[in-house]
């Protein structure tokens, strides 16, 4: 009885996570899909606005620090290239 109780309990836990991929997640996806519009259409104060300071940019290149940083440097941070293409999550355009 015990063994399948175990039984029945996993099965139950593997249906549960098959239902939904590993990692996804709403609200994240919400978030995603209104940055990348913003960035499309080059609306920098809808980015800015969706963005949390600061930002590290790696090795080297320091971060950004506020919402003017932001603005000052969008140009450099979302070429020109990037907005008339889809942006994908991983980097690639």
């Amino acid at each position: 009885m015990k063994k399948l109780s175990i039984a029945f309990l996993l099965f139950a836990l593997i249906a549960l996570v098959a239902e939904r991929p590993y990692g996804a997640d709403d609200s994240m996806n919400a978030f995603w899909e209104k940055f990348k519009a913003a960035v499309v259409k080059g609306d920098k104060e809808t980015a800015a606005a969706l963005s949390a300071f600061p930002i590290s940019l790696g090795y080297r290149m320091g971060s950004i620090k506020n919402k003017a940083q932001f603005m000052k440097n969008y140009r450099y941070l979302f070429r020109p290239r990037n907005q008339r293409r889809e942006v994908l999550p991983n980097g690639e355009a």
